[in-house]
């Protein structure tokens, strides 16, 4: 046990020593990406989960989960093994963007709507990026094409159900029977104005939050690509493209806005896969998001970890289904024809990408969260 806690104290202090030799060595590349990660934050971070953050609070905190969940019932049980009360996640999951699903399937087992493995189970397949963040920035910015961004939405979505449905498949959930969708609090509520103010309070502190994981990131992403690492995982890739391809998924793998901004636009059938495993990862930085807003549970990260890089895969592998199938349709949304694909540099970035995935779930098998039972009770 002492040795464990000493290489964990000799791996943090090696890690602190460098990233204080990097902030003294680049302090004008830090202070720039520092300022790139604030204003990634105001202009689109702020104004697109905010909104979603105070009706998923509210949805919960009024108990309107309930119409949902008695309609709904009949599907989110046979489909996923939970009931209907999870319909409010998979939605808000859906639309929401990262970690609009996570703070739902938090805010349903902290009021008690749904069960700890139910909401484990939610926990796998609700966290998702959002429509805007593909028709706009994927699609609309990085692509110039909205079609390319909806149909790298299609698969997100689609991979995201299946995990689900595979979930149930191979361990069974079945919800208890005080579990049904038809919660009544038993504290006395309070009224809808004091609920809409705790919203709108809760909901702007843990945007903010979240941009301080993004600023951060965005950090360590510039010291590591000053410092030459990226281009010391990138040695072993001989062509141009493939050094460009790598890259990418590896800023991916750690920061997704970063990784999404510099994937190579063709060709096109590398870039489809590339992206669309990057959004079903998620990134190191969604997923310290996603950590934070579940500080208060006692919900286990490990196998939202997993989860989340199968998400990946099944995403990649439905984009290269629908390109090999349909592509004439592909090659119609872009706005110039693509070069024939080379698979063999796709290869290296899963490979690189695989290890920076299990090397961040050998960071976190050990965390455990405090249940939540710190909540203040309301007067």
């Amino acid at each position: 046990m002492r040795s464990s806690s000493g290489v964990r104290d000799l791996f943090w202090g090696i890690g602190l020593l460098l990233w204080v030799l990097g902030l003294l060595h680049w302090p004008q590349e830090v202070m720039q990406a520092g300022q790139q990660g604030l204003t990634l934050c105001t202009s689109t971070l702020l104004p697109s989960l905010f909104p979603f953050f105070v009706l998923s609070t509210l949805l919960v905190s009024l108990n309107l989960t309930r119409y949902p969940a008695h309609w709904l019932q009949r599907i989110m049980q046979p489909l996923f093994g939970v009931s209907g009360c999870g319909a409010s996640a998979v939605l808000l999951g859906t639309v929401g963007g990262y970690p609009v699903g996570a703070k739902t399937v938090a805010e349903l087992y902290r009021s008690g709507q749904c069960t700890r493995p139910e909401a484990q189970r939610l926990l796998l397949f609700c966290n998702n990026a959002g429509p805007a963040f593909f028709l706009g920035v994927v699609g609309g910015s990085l692509l110039k094409s909205v079609p390319l961004g909806l149909l790298l939405w299609l698969c997100h979505v689609s991979a995201s159900l299946l995990l689900g449905i595979l979930a149930q498949r191979i361990h069974p959930l079945h919800p208890s029977k005080q579990s049904t969708g038809h919660y009544t609090a038993v504290k006395t509520v309070p009224s809808s104005a004091v609920l809409f103010v705790d919203a709108v309070k809760g909901s702007f502190f843990s945007v903010l939050n979240i941009c301080a994981f993004v600023i951060l990131f965005g950090i360590l992403l510039t010291l590591c690509r000053m410092a030459g690492l990226f281009d010391l995982l990138t040695r072993p890739c001989t062509t141009l493209r493939a050094v460009d391809a790598v890259q990418a998924l590896v800023s991916g793998c750690i920061e997704l806005s970063n990784g999404i901004a510099s994937l190579p636009l063709r060709p096109l059938s590398l870039t489809l896969p590339l992206a669309s495993f990057l959004l079903g990862w998620g990134g190191l930085c969604v997923h310290g998001q996603t950590v934070s807003v579940l500080s208060d549970t006692d919900l286990s990260i490990p196998p939202y970890l997993l989860a989340k890089f199968l998400h990946g895969l099944l995403s990649a592998l439905l984009c290269i289904g629908f390109s090999a199938l349909l592509p004439h349709a592909v090659t119609a949304m872009a706005r110039s024809t693509p070069p024939q694909p080379t698979f063999a540099s796709l290869l290296p970035g899963f490979l690189l990408c695989a290890a920076i995935c299990l090397w961040s779930l050998a960071l976190l098998p050990s965390q455990k969260f405090k249940t939540g039972n710190r909540r203040k009770e309301r007067l």
